[in-house]
């Protein structure tokens, strides 16, 4: 199954994600999800939630929880991947990306997919919606801070062309960063 680019940011906000046995889209979130994000979190291994939020936890406490779910268009922006599970259409992944304080050019990314859907080239599709998002809102950067044992998301960085650099201020991280660029094809998009 191809990637339908035209609903990446189309009409319909959604866009299908090239999977052979499964299938899933990607759209933007919506204060609608909370409920479903909630479920997809709870399903999270241990390790992937200390992946994601580098801090052990067996969930995810209310204020983080808030966090998540309190969008602004201009400096928080979200993605889910929903896919067909056995109890139907259900959040199968999320990723996001938070303008930095004091300038408007930088961004935080981050994104985690349920274990289940892993290898379908799910993070691949996200990040790069993430990455088109961005671009056509004026971000210049995106970067996050990796444990450096999370090999999956640093081999997937690197995959996207990042940056991936010690981070100075913590021995158990590494730095990604990437130099987005802003073209007007991008810029149409959004």
């Amino acid at each position: 199954m191809k990637l339908d680019k035209s609903g990446i940011f189309g009409k319909s906000k959604t866009a299908r994600v090239p999977m052979t046995e499964k299938s899933a889209w990607v759209r933007k979130q919506s204060s609608a999800d909370a409920t479903s994000l909630k479920h997809f979190f709870s399903k999270l291994s241990p390790l992937a939630l200390y992946y994601r939020f580098m801090s052990p936890l067996t969930n995810v406490p209310p204020h983080i929880f808030e966090l998540l779910c309190d969008l602004d268009p201009q400096r928080h922006v979200s993605f889910v991947v929903e896919g067909i599970n056995d109890d139907g259409p259900a959040v199968i992944g999320e990723g996001r990306y938070v303008r930095d304080d004091g300038t408007e050019t930088r961004a935080e990314f981050a994104l985690s997919i349920a274990e289940g859907w892993r290898g379908q080239r799910l993070a691949s599709t996200l990040i790069t919606q993430l990455e088109q998002h961005a671009q056509a809102n004026d971000i210049h950067t995106f970067w996050a801070e990796v444990l450096v044992e999370n090999a999956p998301m640093l081999s997937l960085a690197r995959k996207f062309g990042y940056d991936v650099t010690p981070d100075r201020n913590d021995p158990r991280c590494k730095i990604v960063s990437k130099h987005i660029s802003v073209s007007a094809r991008t810029k149409k998009a959004a």
